[in-house]
């Protein structure tokens, strides 16, 4: 199901880790008029390719189906 989300990107506020093919940032999220923390998932554009993305989303939906207070709750996957 595609939902779109209209969502306001603060700021980055820090790098917190790194891979072989992203940076993930410590951000702020303005939602539903609350600022929320976020983590920001951020892939190199030349790491960019149809199985990268086919790769993310299957991360996404992985993510999406577990419950535990220590994996972060998936807001959004975009790809621009």
């Amino acid at each position: 199901m595609k939902q779109h989300l209209n969502l306001k990107l603060d700021l980055l506020l820090k790098k917190i880790g790194e891979g072989a093919t992203a940076e993930v940032y410590k951000g702020k999220l303005e939602r539903r008029l609350q600022n929320i923390d976020v983590a920001i998932k951020l892939y190199t554009p030349q790491t960019i390719d149809s199985t990268l993305i086919r790769e993310f989303a299957a991360e996404i939906r992985l993510m999406r189906s577990m419950k535990h207070k220590n994996i972060s709750e998936v807001i959004a996957m975009s790809v621009m």
